[in-house]
């Protein structure tokens, strides 16, 4: 395709056409909902000088259809610019430092774009109603798992040379919390939208916060749960894409979580001595946002006299007065606690006024997982010239019945021992429980995936390992196949039977992560017979270090001589965290200037005064370091 070529008669027609940015619309998607990726596309400058030389980072980032980074997806890089009737077209304005480029582990591909070189007759036009000329910049996946993705754009403005940029103004920092009053161990909503990038600038590029807690987060709204009471000075600090940053701090008071109230009824409630009596606290509430996780009672009697869980059944011997104590906790450690007196009467001589009996069996005896279990209340017996009026089953997993014969079924679809409390009521009001423990197995089918990893809490660019060599039977299983939720998933290559470390049972893997955060990882094992079995398990990946940046310039001082003079900016110490490398760097030459992107950059001053000069290195897992040197040009 050729260059552009600027003609009189098309000058006229971009004189009076503006320069939009054009973005392909999505075609409806079809098929399964994981082809889905969203794409967003910038480019720093976004506004640069068209004279041959001034340069624009343009960078897309890649998501999946759950939120998280797509790493190795490949995109075609196209251009567009006006043609003579001022239509943006496919066709070559400047030039790229590549044609194709690939996510890395972060999601993020970038390439530059230099601007072509002004033509003799000077450049008219706008764009987007202001001085100057529009190119797109165009990325497409070509990756085949997204063939329903849209492409995305990005448009960057050609000014003529000579031109100068409004010099830039600070951002203002501003950010909102919700809710409030803040709690501990709840979470709080920060949101930076409220904060503005600054005359000259078009908008921030990062958002960056610190707790005051020693945690830290980026992005425009972020949430975040402070653990303790106390006051903390959380810090916003937004940076624009002419690189002037700004902050604003403002005092969050956290307060101390509420306790969990407990409370409970029981029934009958005069009972009699031997009269079996239950004890229900499903009333009791958590402080919000949380839940209580036990139940601990104190009958009073010194006689068998605790008991665990929300519903429980207790039979006091004796007439008296009993102090019964319900204590709860919550998931945050908080405990609360109540306590009731119940009066105990002395049971009457007629038989007329004794409870029932009560007795129950299940089959069968070692039910599975999504088996139906039967229960049978039969035994259970009214007094003489009474009968039984209601069975109420509670079966330990939280799941209830109530009914008005003696047997019921029920299936667990969980394994674990269920303590199955049965209460008859007969036709005195009177109420007898029995209690019985249920063991529930999981469902079998001969093959079974495990694996464990260490180190167990690993940092981001660490090693670990994943060792699956208590999967079962495994002179059986010819595979391992591994999702380490990252976006990254290792087949195994199929052996023969009894496969070794060849086939995935052992495999290593790093996380890189900019804050860390918890993976969740699958393992599914094949047998020879194509059955399949699957693992879960989850790591909790710390941050891990950020990279450390460090450069010389030569020649400082320097002297400007015939208009400017040509200073370089060497990083040759810059060093990154274990496990990563430094992928990228950008240099603020402290004068106004565009960003260089490049390791050793050379930069023409051309007025005299005191620069200070900022090195931002980013390392794989995407973490950054930030170093500044002073600059004298005399």
């Amino acid at each position: 395709m050729k260059p552009f070529t600027y003609f009189a008669t098309a000058v006229a027609a971009i004189a009076l056409a503006g320069c939009t940015v054009h973005q392909t619309e999505a075609p409806p998607l079809s098929g399964p909902s994981e082809l889905a990726l969203s794409l967003s596309m910038t480019s720093v400058p976004d506004t640069i000088s068209q004279d041959g030389g001034s340069q624009a980072s343009v960078k897309v980032t890649a998501k999946g259809p759950d939120g998280k980074a797509v790493s190795a997806l490949p995109f075609r890089v196209e251009m567009r610019a006006p043609d003579a009737s001022g239509n943006m077209v496919p066709q070559d304005f400047g030039t790229l430092s590549a044609r194709t480029v690939v996510t890395g582990t972060d999601g993020v591909a970038s390439v530059v774009y230099t601007a072509p070189a002004a033509p003799s007759g000077g450049i008219t036009g706008t764009c987007n109603g202001l001085t100057g000329i529009c190119v797109d910049i165009v990325m497409t996946p070509t990756s085949n798992n997204f063939s329903t993705a849209q492409s995305t754009t990005t448009t960057i403005r050609l000014v003529p040379p000579g031109v100068i940029l409004p010099p830039a103004g600070t951002p203002t920092a501003a950010f909102t919390f919700t809710p409030t009053p803040v709690t501990q161990g709840s979470a709080v909503t920060f949101d930076g939208s409220g904060s503005t990038a600054g005359a000259g600038a078009t908008q921030i590029s990062t958002y960056a916060w610190s707790f005051g807690d020693g945690g830290s987060a980026s992005g425009k709204t972020i949430s975040h749960t402070f653990t303790s009471a106390a006051s903390f000075n959380v810090t916003l600090t937004v940076t624009n894409d002419r690189g002037l940053s700004a902050s604003s701090t403002q005092a969050v008071v956290v307060g101390a979580l509420a306790v969990p109230v407990p409370k409970f009824v029981f029934s009958p409630t005069a009972p009699t001595a031997g009269q079996s009596v239950v004890f229900n606290a499903d009333g009791s509430t958590a402080a919000s946002g949380h839940n209580l996780t036990q139940f601990s009672w104190n009958f009073g009697d010194g006689v068998n006299s605790t008991a665990s869980g929300i519903v429980t059944s207790h039979t006091f011997s004796a007439a008296g007065s009993y102090n019964v104590v319900l204590s709860v906790l919550d998931d945050a450690g908080q405990k609360g606690t109540t306590s009731q007196t119940v009066v105990v009467a002395t049971a009457s001589g007629g038989s007329s006024a004794s409870a029932p009996t009560v007795d129950f069996v299940f089959s069968p005896s070692s039910p599975q997982t999504n088996q139906s279990v039967f229960f049978d209340a039969s035994a259970a017996r009214a007094t003489s010239g009474h009968s039984l009026t209601s069975f109420v089953w509670n079966f330990g997993d939280g799941s209830t019945a109530t009914t008005t014969t003696p047997t019921t079924t029920h299936t667990y679809t969980i394994a674990g021992t269920f303590n199955v409390v049965l209460t008859v009521t007969d036709d005195q009001n009177l109420s007898t429980t029995k209690t019985n423990a249920v063991t529930v197995t999981s469902t079998t089918s001969g093959l079974s995936a495990a694996f464990t990893i260490s180190p167990t809490a690993p940092a981001s660019g660490q090693l670990v390992t994943f060792n699956a060599n208590t999967s079962t039977p495994l002179n059986q299983i010819t595979q391992f196949d591994w999702d380490f939720g990252d976006g990254t998933v290792i087949n195994g290559t199929a052996g023969s039977a009894g496969c070794q470390s060849s086939c995935g049972m052992i495999i290593n893997h790093t996380f890189n992560t900019v804050n860390g955060g918890t993976f969740t990882i699958r393992l599914t094992v094949h047998d020879s017979t194509g059955k399949t079995a699957t693992a879960t398990n989850t790591a909790a990946v710390a941050a891990g270090a950020d990279p450390t940046a460090a450069f010389s310039a030569s020649p400082n001082p320097a002297t400007l001589a015939g208009g400017s003079v040509n200073v370089t900016f060497t990083d040759s110490s810059s060093t990154a965290a274990p496990g990563n490398a430094i992928t990228a760097w950008q240099w603020n030459f402290g004068d106004g200037s565009a960003l260089a992107t490049t390791q050793n950059p050379t930069h023409a001053y051309t007025a005299k005064g005191t620069y200070s000069v900022t090195l931002t290195v980013t390392q794989t897992n995407g973490r950054t370091g930030t170093t500044n040197h002073t600059v004298i040009i005399q």
